[in-house]
């Protein structure tokens, strides 16, 4: 699935913060792959950076720490891509609306509400994720989506299906498109599917779209 813009979309805005954020992750990404040739990142640094909810309970500091390396580590090259690609296509605006610093709290603060969840729901979603690190910037960039729902529910995207590697493409609201795929998070993390901690994504998206609703308001 890939999802493209649909109608020129025309930031006027900063979008600092958004660069700055892809740079971060980037060079986080260089750094924990070389050893791997850039293709995934090493299990020493996913262990090292990487968010296991075990550590809030054992070693809170360094558990709220890990909160933040992780939103920076990526798992392999297919992970940063994807995540980036998301951040550019909708941050960008985002970031143009709210400004610079709020966008950046907001991103922050989504990531954050995102691990959060992540650990309280880790009943439905299983015990084992106690112990396994969680890492990405998907929960952060959750929130960033839950902000575009709220401020550009009927901007045009081209969503792309691929059959026997050929697209099949169609056009689709932002809304359409986002609370389809935030349907699909709660439900591939109550299925447990993929290893992927979709309730992070949930998380993050609610508390986007929260804090959107509280920074706009401050501005109007």
């Amino acid at each position: 699935m890939v999802v493209v813009p649909g109608e020129r979309i025309r930031v006027r805005g900063s979008s600092r913060a958004t660069t700055l954020i892809i740079l971060a992750n980037v060079l986080v990404y260089l750094y924990t792959s070389y050893p791997n040739l850039f293709l995934e990142s090493t299990n020493e640094s996913i262990y090292l950076l990487g968010f296991t909810p075990a550590t809030l309970f054992t070693n809170p500091l360094q558990g709220v720490a890990r909160i933040f390396t992780a939103m920076f580590t990526h798992a392999d090259l297919f992970h940063i891509f994807f995540n980036m690609y998301f951040l550019w296509l909708f941050g960008r605006r985002v970031e143009s609306i709210i400004g610079s610093w709020r966008y950046l709290l907001l991103y922050l603060a989504s990531g954050l509400a995102a691990v959060l969840f992540h650990v309280a729901i880790i009943p439905v979603g299983g015990y084992d994720s106690l112990v396994i690190p969680a890492v990405g910037a998907s929960g952060a960039i959750s929130g960033v989506l839950g902000s575009y729902l709220l401020m550009f529910p009927n901007t045009r995207l081209m969503w792309c299906m691929f059959s026997l590697f050929l697209p099949y493409c169609f056009p689709v609201s932002t809304s359409v498109f986002l609370l389809i795929w935030f349907a699909e998070q709660v439900l591939y993390g109550y299925l447990r599917l993929g290893g992927v901690a979709y309730f992070a994504h949930v998380g993050g998206f609610v508390a986007g779209i929260a804090l959107t609703y509280i920074a706009t308001r401050s501005i109007m």
